[in-house]
């Protein structure tokens, strides 16, 4: 058996603020951690050209990660720039972006 950091078939959290941010959880932490989750983001049709290839990709950010998977939902308030991500024992974390 060979180890996957993808859970297939698995849903992650998503919220999508007024001006076009888009945040989300997922399990792609092998730049981070060997499990758990990091909160990431970008905006909607915002994509940036590679000056060597020509192609366009899309620019996102990371703005937090953790170890566990204990993150079950996440709001976002795109005017005041504050992401609130809620845990599976109740916790709230309130983050700030810029």
């Amino acid at each position: 058996m060979i180890g996957s950091p993808l859970r297939l078939g698995a849903m992650y959290p998503m919220a999508i603020g007024s001006h076009g941010t888009i945040i989300y959880t997922d399990s792609h932490t092998e730049n981070y951690t060997s499990q758990g989750q990091r909160l990431a983001g970008n905006r909607m049709n915002m994509t940036i050209k590679d000056e060597t290839s020509g192609a366009l990709t899309r620019e996102y950010s990371v703005y937090h990660s953790t170890e566990r998977d204990e993150w079950t939902t996440i709001a976002l308030q795109e005017e005041e720039g504050m992401i609130a991500i809620g845990h599976v024992d109740g916790r709230i974390m309130v983050l700030d972006y810029a």
